[in-house]
């Protein structure tokens, strides 16, 4: 690459004193992807090519080009799995904003200034502004984004995922230490755990989409014809063993309330598809402000994004053209996702075919990036017949692309065939006790090896300041040399590597997917171990038989020779042993950059290894921290809880000292300490922070202290609201009612009321009385009280109002007898003795009545005769109510006779039907057969015949109600209600409505 010393340029190195990335000159292919506008087309290179360059450029040049056409510029994200990656991508894209535009016209910080891009972060999507854009950051920080908006809007619909028994998401990690032994051992004998996982993540779960309701495959759905955006690498035959193991990972997963990725991103798109169809104008709107929040999305490393993330991302952006994409399938190495560019395009067509727009508009074509600028010709060459041999054996895996190019010539990668001790043998480890930071292999060479075995084996042998790292560890990284050791010698197929001779064969047709995956994956990490290296490569096997077939493959003829083949008896061995004996030292700066790599890739003792050599006090303390950590995770899943609790609570004061708050409440959670959690944030002034998770872990109480010292009176009223505190809520109330709102004052002060009477619908006592003057106008209350069903609280308050009329026809249709006929003799009856007089004015009386008969002794031998306030409005001079009383006399004479002398009382003497059939009820009640007296056969009979009618007709007869107090409800037909006496009664209160078909 080479930049172009124009005056531009020199007028920012000679005029500022910041950091600014110059903008490189790109090739005419990177050009032609930078200015492509339609239709889509999606970036497709290998390692090398320029791919992130030409996403970044198209991103900057496409906003720069906004800021002067439009009223806004576009609101751009650019997104990369990698929290490493995307720190470089954030730096280079504000670097290249900064040095056109100028000190003056840069974009603004915006709400992430002092933000570290935590994947916890608060902040929320629909509260981003212009000042936040181009935003640059990971997919799992834009998805916290999102669900913050959806938590913020208290959306009930929103599944709640983050709450204090989630305390984290599970990961391959997790799931490799916590579940993996849990699953049924019987379907998982033979399968790999990082094979599980990648399908269950990338296949069964990652294919959900609106087809299947946003839920995973089901088994017929797995097992059958699958659709054309899942992609799978399990054979057949192991398919009902991968769908068992992920059953019984859902089980576990639901019994310990955990939650993974994939759930977060499928809850997210159900949420909003249920807004979208909800009917309900506010939620729609919610909606469309979600899906219209971006202009553009740029995804960088797209491979290692799972199908369900690409679907969501797609219906972030309303146009094709805003979507643009960049990757290479061939560097697919992740543990959770599969990806092909075709699955892709099928994604993006199934967003936009319901769209009015052109065909060619909604089917994008792959952009090819074939000139390589990372390694030269030599190393190029071997690469391509990697790729070749994947494109031969696996082509429904992999995209093709011409082979890749490049301008620099260079020494021609070297086989060698020896054993360890070629690299031991004229290397002393001294170095390692002369300089910790010194190795053999200087700042960009590189020992790359299969597996963490190998690996610390070699540093054994090598000393613990060697740059050894994994294939898988490499990826994303580049070196000035490269040796690739014991690759092929340690493979599975190391004794039959003639296979590759025949896949590499131009009649071969056969897709190899069926016979291996392992292949497969053997030939990915070649790929990638070889494409490390700028200037030299060395492949050393210490299996001297993987040679030949190996010669065969890359050196078909001596004009054709890729490898330079050395074997001890050969010339350069000597210039090769001193080629690997040379030692330099490497910078503090590179082992403390790759130690923070190690870090995001949870190899926590490869992270403490790279530290120790950088001597980098802060990052070991870091490190320590996170292997506490998951040491607290693996004792915690053998049961040893208390254990597991210290191991969080040292990670957490670990983290703490290196200034990592997010992971220390973290650990804290994890620990079973929310309080402690809280109480960490609200210590280092994150008071927001503080008073969130307090009120998400039930800590209210804490809560409303936080928000009080932030003045933030409304939510420090909620907080005392959601405990029950009432009476720290009504002291809150009357020291800050000066400072809360007028309209919110109210509102709590009328909660509060309601929770300290609402227990109990019982009359208002004088603190009760006090306690409702505050709480808002009569008609207010009453209305509160209605929609409360308070009406006890109804009737006191109309009452007190002197709204006499109103509180008696209150009582009377809430079966409030004894208080509705009390006032009625209190305040109605005294000015006017004839009011009310009626039907209602009789039903009251004969069911008061009814209330004396089964609350006290009957038939009566005292006074208790007639109910209480009847005798008191006797007074009044009521006609009917006296006339009530009279009655009742004659009929209480009556049965008394009949329960003395065992005889039927005469149906003359009873006034109407209703009371006659009550009163056959109370004789039968009473009669008992015996040889002295004869039974009341009359009043059995009657009975009887009452009783048909509500077996025959669903009624229930007027002489039952009195009995059981059952209170047909006014102007309400076919509603009853129980009253307080009643035998189907709690006692407490009148029972709510019900039809009398329900009561038999």
């Amino acid at each position: 690459k080479f930049y172009s010393l124009t005056t531009t340029v020199l007028d920012n190195i000679t005029s500022t004193t910041r950091k600014v990335a110059y903008p490189v000159d790109i090739s005419a292919e990177e050009a032609r992807v930078v200015d492509h506008y339609l239709p889509p087309k999606f970036i497709l290179g290998r390692s090398g090519t320029g791919k992130t360059t030409c996403l970044v450029y198209k991103l900057v040049g496409r906003y720069l080009l906004s800021r002067s056409e439009r009223e806004e510029p576009l609101r751009q994200v650019l997104l990369t799995k990698s929290k490493r990656l995307v720190e470089k991508l954030r730096a280079n894209t504000r670097g290249l904003l900064e040095a056109k535009l100028g000190e003056k016209e840069r974009p603004t910080a915006g709400n992430f200034a002092k933000d570290d891009f935590d994947d916890n972060t608060r902040k929320q999507f629909l509260s981003l502004t212009n000042a936040d854009f181009p935003l640059v950051c990971t997919f799992d920080y834009l998805l916290r984004l999102i669900e913050n908006s959806i938590r913020f809007e208290n959306r009930k619909r929103y599944m709640k995922i983050n709450n204090s028994k989630c305390t984290d998401v599970v990961d391959f990690r997790r799931f490799k230490i916590e579940y993996w032994r849990r699953l049924n051992h019987g379907a998982k004998s033979a399968i790999p755990v990082d094979s599980v996982f990648l399908e269950i993540m990338g296949v069964i779960k990652g294919s959900a989409s609106p087809a299947t309701n946003f839920e995973p495959l089901s088994w017929e759905a797995y097992s059958g014809g699958r659709p054309k955006t899942t992609l799978s690498i399990i054979p057949e035959r192991e398919i009902g063993y991968i769908y068992k193991l992920y059953e019984s990972y859902e089980q576990v997963k639901k019994k310990r309330c955990d939650i993974d990725q994939v759930d977060r991103v499928l809850r997210v798109a159900k949420t909003l598809e249920a807004f979208k169809s909800s009917g309900v104008s506010e939620d729609v709107v919610f909606e469309k402000k979600i899906r219209s929040m971006l202009d553009e999305v740029y995804v960088d490393e797209i491979q290692d994004q799972r199908t369900s993330d690409i679907r969501m991302l797609l219906t972030l952006v309303g146009h094709p053209w805003g979507v643009h994409f960049a990757g290479d399938t061939a560097q697919c190495i992740s543990k959770d996702a599969l990806f092909r560019f075709p699955n892709a395009k099928a994604l993006f067509y199934e967003r936009f075919m319901d769209r009015a727009w052109k065909k060619e508009e909604i089917k994008p074509e792959l952009f090819p990036l074939s000139h390589n600028f990372r390694s030269h010709k030599q190393i190029l060459r071997v690469a391509s017949l990697v790729m070749d041999l994947l494109y031969r054996g696996f082509p429904s895996l992999v995209d093709k692309l011409p082979p890749e190019v490049g301008d620099i010539s260079g020494p021609k990668p070297i086989l060698y065939g020896n054993p360890l001790h070629t690299l031991t043998a004229e290397n002393p480890r001294n170095s390692d006790s002369q300089n910790g930071r010194s190795t053999e292999y200087g700042e960009v060479r590189v020992i790359l090896v299969r597996d963490e075995e190998t690996r610390d084996k070699l540093r054994t042998e090598l000393g613990r300041s060697s740059l050894v790292l994994t294939i898988l560890q490499s990826k994303g990284m580049e070196f000035e040399d490269v040796l690739l050791y014991d690759f092929l010698s340690t493979s599975v197929y190391s004794h039959k590597l003639g296979i590759l001779e025949d896949i590499h064969r131009p009649e071969y047709q056969d897709d190899m997917l069926t016979m291996s995956q392992i292949l497969f994956s053997e030939l990915k990490h070649l790929y990638v171990g070889v494409t490390r290296a700028r200037n030299r490569l060395l492949i050393l096997e210490s299996n001297r038989r993987v040679l030949q077939p190996i010669q065969r493959l890359f050196n078909p003829t001596e004009d054709q020779s890729l490898l330079k083949i050395l074997t001890e008896q050969d010339n350069g061995v000597s210039q090769l042993h001193k080629l690997l004996s040379k030692g330099t030292t490497i910078s503090g700066s590179l082992w403390r950059e790759m130690g923070h790599q190690m870090i995001d890739d949870h190899q926590y003792s490869e992270a403490l290894h790279y530290f120790e050599n950088a001597e980098d006090p802060n990052g070991i303390t870091l490190t320590n921290a996170y292997i506490a950590e998951e040491k607290g995770l693996t004792d915690r899943d053998c049961g040893l809880s208390e254990v597991a609790n210290l191991h969080f609570v040292k990670a957490s004061e670990l983290f703490l000292q290196v200034g990592n708050i997010a992971k220390a409440v973290q650990c804290r959670k994890a620990g079973r300490d929310p309080t402690g959690a809280v109480q960490i944030l609200a210590d280092n002034g994150a008071y927001e922070d503080a008073a969130w998770l307090g009120a998400e872990v039930g800590l209210f109480s804490q809560t409303s202290e936080i928000y009080t010292k932030l003045h933030k009176h409304e939510r420090a009223l909620a907080g005392y609201a959601r405990g029950k505190q009432s009476k720290w809520m009504f002291n809150y109330l009357k020291k800050f009612k000066s400072e809360i709102e007028p309209c919110c004052w109210k509102q709590y002060i009328r909660l509060y009321y309601l929770r300290q009477v609402r227990e109990s619908n019982t009359s208002l006592d004088e603190f009760g009385r006090r306690a409702l003057i505050p709480t808002g106008s009569p008609e207010e209350q009453e209305i509160a009280f209605s929609r409360l069903h308070l009406m006890n609280k109804l009737f006191d308050s109309l009452s007190i109002n002197r709204r006499y009329v109103e509180a008696d026809d209150v009582g009377i249709s809430s079966a409030l007898m004894e208080k509705s006929f009390q006032l009625l003799s209190d305040q109605i009856l005294l000015k006017n003795p004839n009011w009310g007089q009626g039907e209602q004015l009789k039903m009251m009386c004969k069911f008061l009545q009814a209330q004396n008969i089964e609350t006290n002794p009957w038939p009566s031998t005292g006074g208790v005769r007639v109910h209480k306030v009847l005798r008191a409005a006797s007074k009044r001079e009521s006609r009917q109510i006296n006339s009530f009383i009279e009655s009742w006399e004659v009929i209480n004479q009556a049965v008394h006779s009949v329960d003395r002398y065992k005889t039927s009382v005469e149906t003359r003497i009873l006034c109407e039907e209703g009371v006659t059939g009550y009163v056959d009820i109370l004789v039968t009640r009473s009669a008992y057969p015996n040889n002295e007296f004869r039974l009341p056969f009359d009043h059995i009979e009657r009975v009887l015949e009452d009783l048909s009618k509500i077996s025959s007709h669903g009624t229930i007869p007027s002489s039952a109600q009195l009995y059981c107090g059952i209170y047909k409800m006014p102007r309400q037909p076919g509603k009853y209600i129980a009253l307080d006496w009643s035998p189907p009664s709690d006692g407490s209160k009148p029972q709510l409505l019900f039809r009398p078909v329900d009561f038999g």
